[in-house]
């Protein structure tokens, strides 16, 4: 999908898996409200506009329930062969639907009001025309990051690591791109330590290390999987290799508190190495 979504502010993001799913909630500066879905349907395999309203038209009959009154397919005659839209009434108000639809994916956008406001359908109609859907599309390297890190926010960690994996391969190895290149490896080492794969989270840093020896945080967060391990002397090494090049870290960025930190907290018992950690500043 491509959006202009001038005039409004997305206030959630949200994605599913394997690339089965991507929303936005989208809100104006009034009382107006989007919300914009793109996902596969592997068992309808032939979709067309239509179909995906129909398809879309059976799940809003089932979740408004006794709220339904009744649906208009083609408000305004606004419908095309590629582009089909729906004004769904019920006791909470309108919703303004349109659908694309092209093989296995549909895209559907509802606008709405907010609770207690009549939906202006001038301003719905308008947002829904702005929208664009282009079958031949193909995500840029900057879309896979925008994906892996809403999987990354929405706690889907072992989801995102593939699609890091597939941006920071897509990465240029120049200067241009250092940037980029730490910030998606750093969640990419995270999700794999958070979801449970700390010996993966590992060998990211590790390698990390030897492509881009002065960055602090590949240190810190290899510290973090030697806690993991109850690796105390490993911890500490790579502790100390870390607030030594902290002057490096990112515009914006600081070295993390280890005092406050999970990971690092599971040695706190450790005496030698607790008074250690309480050193680093």
């Amino acid at each position: 999908m491509i959006l202009d979504l001038d005039g409004f502010k997305i206030t959630q993001s949200s994605a599913k898996p394997g690339g089965t799913e991507f929303g936005l909630r989208v809100h104006d500066s009034h009382n107006t409200a989007s919300l914009l879905f793109l996902f596969l349907t592997p068992a309808t395999p032939h979709q067309n506009a239509s179909s995906c309203l129909q398809g879309e038209l059976q799940e809003v009959r089932k979740n408004m329930a006794g709220s339904f009154k009744d649906v208009k397919l083609n408000p305004e005659s606004k419908d095309t062969q590629n582009f089909a839209t729906m004004l769904i009434s019920g006791k909470n108000g309108q919703h303004l639907y349109g659908f694309y639809g092209h093989e296995d994916q549909c895209l559907s956008i509802e606008v709405y009001s907010d609770p207690g406001n009549q939906l202006d359908l001038q301003t719905a109609s308008a947002f829904l025309g702005r929208q664009k859907y282009d079958p031949s599309y193909r995500p840029t390297s900057s879309d896979k990051f925008v994906y892996a890190t809403i999987l990354y926010n929405t706690h889907q960690y072992r989801a995102s690591v593939p699609v890091y994996a597939d941006y920071i391969q897509s990465l240029p190895h120049d200067e241009g791109a250092r940037v980029q290149r730490r910030v998606a490896t750093d969640n990419m080492g995270m999700a794999l330590g958070i979801s449970g794969d700390v010996d993966g989270a590992r060998k990211i840093f590790e390698d990390a290390i030897k492509q881009d020896p002065d960055y602090p945080l590949n240190y810190y967060n290899l510290a973090c999987a030697d806690a993991e391990q109850s690796k105390a002397a490993d911890a500490k090494l790579h502790l100390q290799q870390a607030f030594d090049r902290k002057a490096n870290v990112l515009s914006g960025e600081k070295m993390p508190d280890p005092t406050q930190d999970d990971s690092i907290q599971k040695l706190e018992n450790n005496k030698q190495f607790w008074v250690f950690v309480q050193t680093l500043k």
